[in-house]
């Protein structure tokens, strides 16, 4: 289930920052909500990309003292 942006509020942010030991001065509250509506926005989004389950969560890359610099390695 996922959170509704609209549904969120300068209250609901004071209670999770609390929940977590942080104490968000009130001039702040209003940037914080919007922060964390984009955030939640965002998520869903992403939660709606349409991937197989098969896909692989994370592709690293990784640089090797071989790699010439400049150079893209090699694929393993």
């Amino acid at each position: 289930m996922q959170a509704d942006p609209n549904q969120v509020t300068t209250e609901l942010i004071r209670s999770l920052a609390l929940a977590n030991g942080l104490n968000i001065p009130e001039d702040r509250l209003e940037i914080v909500l919007e922060q964390y509506k984009a955030f939640l926005e965002s998520v869903a989004l992403l939660n709606a990309f349409p991937l197989d389950r098969e896909a692989e969560p994370a592709t690293t890359f990784s640089l090797t003292q071989e790699d010439a610099p400049g150079q893209p390695p090699e694929r393993r």
